[in-house]
């Protein structure tokens, strides 16, 4: 159900698009260190999951307080992750490669 690599604790998930009721298997890295949950832009062009605007643009900034050189949040999905059983319904905010 899950496994260790190194720091990275990643969880066997189900995730379905909302909007068509696809669905694919996906390992999901846990980070108990975040304020959000978000995606990568590039599963979301692969799943072609839809993406919504968030009605202000979330600022990204780094571990050191500074603001990310690489923008704002703009776009969210929503999705219904399963994992051992367990279904939520989720914004997933995307991100961008840093």
């Amino acid at each position: 159900m899950c496994r260790t690599q190194g720091q990275d604790f990643k969880l066997k998930t189900n995730i379905e698009n909302t909007e068509n009721s696809s669905q694919m298997n996906t390992n999901v890295l846990l980070d108990s260190g975040v304020t959000g949950s978000c995606i990568n832009q590039d599963f979301v062009r692969q799943h072609q999951l839809t993406v919504k605007r968030l009605p202000i643009r979330m600022s990204i900034y780094n571990a050191d307080g500074m603001l990310h050189e690489g923008g704002a949040i703009e776009g969210f999905v929503m999705v219904r992750m399963t994992t051992g059983g367990h279904a939520e319904l989720i914004e997933l905010v995307m991100w961008w490669v840093w």
